[in-house]
């Protein structure tokens, strides 16, 4: 029950997340990815998921992720919560990185939690 609130949660931060991208150069593919992670939430909280569709996320967002790696600096990583703007080389790389990651991730646990589900049935 417990995860189920937790969904809800990140479904909300993922959903915001969606909305922040409006004003990115390139929104249509974030827009995307964000509220797709956002959707599986949803999903997964109501019982409605397939785990085949979060683990298609994860490795979408897994892939995209890595062909970001060439972009990202130290710098970057250091300055991901320093500044708004992107003054620093490497924060908007470090920035859409650990996004990417968070979905790739966060998608691989509901995969795994709605198989688990399946099975336990």
């Amino acid at each position: 029950m417990a995860f189920r609130y937790i969904n809800y949660i990140v479904a909300v931060l993922l959903g915001l997340s969606a909305i922040a991208q409006i004003n990115d150069p390139d929104p249509l593919f974030w827009v995307l990815i964000y509220a797709g992670g956002a959707l599986l939430s949803i999903l997964y909280a109501f019982n409605k998921i397939h785990w085949i569709a979060a683990g298609l996320l994860a490795v979408i967002a897994g892939i995209w992720a890595v062909t970001i790696i060439p972009d990202l600096t130290a710098t970057g990583f250091k300055n991901i919560f320093e500044e708004i703007g992107m003054q620093y080389v490497g924060v908007e790389a470090a920035r859409e990185f650990s996004g990417l990651i968070i979905i790739a991730l966060w998608s691989l646990v509901l995969a795994a939690k709605s198989k688990e589900d399946k099975t336990e049935h």
